[in-house]
């Protein structure tokens, strides 16, 4: 089992027969870059996580290489999160890791991949929840500041669909999926949603202009706005009665009275650095990016009835669409569907930069810091945009 240097791009060959296989390499390896064919094995979504197929052709550092004799076992077993398969050279060989760190790496114009000194990671991403394992292949191989995904292998057109030049990650779920509606955000960095289900108006937060947005209905149009009460808005969820917010800087969470600027109370959050809230009727529910955890609350208080370990590693929103929890994750880039309010998760979908989530009782809608943009998705269940 290994993955062997077939041919050098850079040297050009000594003899025709040197020609000869390297081209019938080269062409070998086009073939699977530009068509639909997939260089992992269990392509389909089940519990194997999967190898590199034999066969398969991959360019590193500038040289050609092609896994040989059998399946190339990838190392290291990946848990719960986000993984990535990092490639590194060893003599005429090369060694594959599962990875889920990718700080400090970037993309190599000369090398068409994305590299951090002599580390490549493939155009492939892998998401473990549980026995639920989620593959995608990247489209555009990482360039711009995003890329984007395909959930399954198939003929993937992308024509039309907003621009080839991505903010954040962006993700095509297939087959079935439909375009959801979009709209900018009335600041900088919207990063907290309620729906006030009273008045049918959407609610955001900002943590660039530390302001508080009411809209006209589920539209672009804000109808008034108010000062939040600390420095770093970071999520919000009405009760029925009173918007709930929580700020980053503070550690607090605030009641407000009605929809307004008036505190009713504040307690100090669970953890130090609060990013989402909603209430599912009887508790409230809050998740903290530092201690990476979802806590329920004893009612609207600072008693924490129970916690649990968030899905990935920097939960960012929340919200309960009547049965179930759904939680997003920035360091994932991925939205959640819990079963109940439990660790258990149902269903995972991708996202772009994810920092806030509502339920208006139809439809789930989410706020991107990236892109500064609010989604409302077209179910609860799946993304596109």
């Amino acid at each position: 089992m290994s993955i062997s240097k077939v041919a050098q791009f850079v040297t050009p060959p000594e003899n025709i027969g040197d020609y000869d296989a390297q081209n019938a390499h080269i062409a070998g390896f086009t073939r699977q870059l530009a068509g639909p064919s997939m260089a992992l094995t269990e392509w389909e979504n089940s519990t194997t996580i999967p190898a590199l197929a034999l066969g398969t052709y991959l360019s590193h550092g500038g040289y050609l290489y092609r896994v040989d004799t059998e399946d190339y076992v990838i190392s290291g077993t990946p848990t719960d999160g986000t993984w990535y398969i990092r490639l590194e050279a060893s003599g005429d060989t090369l060694i594959a890791t599962w990875i889920n760190d990718l700080s400090g790496y970037a993309w190599n114009a000369v090398n068409n991949g994305l590299y951090n000194g002599s580390y490549q990671v493939l155009p492939y991403q892998l998401v473990k929840a549980g026995a639920v394992l989620t593959k995608r292949k990247i489209m555009n191989l990482w360039q711009g500041s995003g890329f984007q995904t395909v959930d399954r292998e198939g003929g993937v057109s992308v024509a039309g669909l907003t621009s080839p030049t991505f903010n954040g990650f962006q993700s095509y779920k297939l087959p079935g999926s439909s375009m959801s509606t979009l709209f900018a955000g009335p600041s900088t960095k919207p990063t907290g949603l309620a729906y006030d289900s009273i008045n049918g108006n959407l609610i955001s937060c900002d943590a660039d202009s530390d302001l508080i947005y009411i809209y006209d209905g589920i539209t672009d149009t804000i109808s008034s706005s108010f000062a939040s009460p600390s420095t770093y808005p970071s999520g919000l969820t009405f009760d029925g009665t009173n918007l709930i917010s929580c700020d980053a800087d503070s550690d607090r969470i605030y009641i407000h009275d009605g929809i307004s600027s008036t505190i009713l109370s504040s307690f100090a959050s669970p953890s130090i650095v609060p990013t989402g809230l909603t209430f599912d009727g009887t508790n409230l529910i809050s998740c903290d990016a530092d201690s990476d955890r979802i806590y329920i609350h004893d009612g609207i208080s600072s008693t924490i009835l129970s916690s649990f370990a968030s899905p990935s590693i920097a939960p960012y929103g929340l919200t309960f669409d009547g049965t179930n929890l759904i939680s997003c994750d920035i360091g994932s880039n991925l939205i959640y569907v819990h079963s109940g309010v439990t660790s258990t998760i149902l269903s995972i979908f991708a996202s772009p930069d994810p920092h806030g989530l509502t339920f208006d009782g139809t439809n789930l809608i989410s706020c991107d810091t990236d892109s500064d943009l609010i989604y409302i998705h077209n179910s609860k269940l799946e993304f596109i945009g």
